[in-house]
């Protein structure tokens, strides 16, 4: 998995444990200058950014419940420094992540900001693509939206000459950890 992520463009980290984890997100938000994040609002995700937050009085951390009306929510999508997701599986074959979503967990965070800083959970590894959707038909049916991430956001289309973060983050921040 590490090995495609890297030859996918993303930058690594690992954790060796959950009380690992905040501590290295921490150094992470710090390191990149990172001053506003969208998290993810799933239930690993919100135990986690309420840990690593108390130690960050300067952070801004939003999560889209915050936002009552979509516009708001919308701009900032648009304006932090970073999105803050889990995933739900990892395929080890590519080094693809694989995010289910649904009304409780919206795409923006892993699609608008410049910056994706994704928490890999070593449990969530799978070795192939088939093996996403059948867990998750397996667990009831498909979620009203899978997004695939393979690396930063990069296209070809103008003129043929690849460019990152035309339609998505410009990097991937992925931390692996050992749970």
């Amino acid at each position: 998995l590490v090995k495609h992520l890297t030859e996918q463009g993303a930058e690594v980290h690992r954790a060796q444990s959950f009380e690992e984890l905040p501590d290295l997100l921490a150094a992470l938000i710090r390191d990149n200058h990172f001053t506003r994040i969208l998290a993810s609002q799933d239930p690993f995700m919100a135990g986690l950014t309420e840990t690593f937050s108390r130690s960050m009085p300067d952070l801004a951390l939003f999560r889209p419940d915050d936002f009552p009306e979509r516009s708001p929510y919308k701009e900032t999508a648009f304006t932090v420094d970073a999105g803050l997701t889990s995933v739900d599986f990892a395929v080890a074959e590519s080094g693809t992540l694989a995010i289910a979503h649904n009304r409780t967990n919206p795409r923006l965070p892993s699609l608008s900001p410049l910056v994706h800083l994704a928490v890999v959970r070593k449990s969530t590894v799978v070795p192939v693509y088939d093996t996403v959707l059948k867990r998750l038909m397996d667990s009831g049916g498909l979620p009203s939206q899978l997004t695939f991430i393979t690396g930063p956001s990069m296209t070809a289309d103008i003129m043929a000459t690849p460019f990152r973060g035309m339609h998505g983050p410009k990097r991937l921040l992925v931390v692996v950890v050992h749970d």
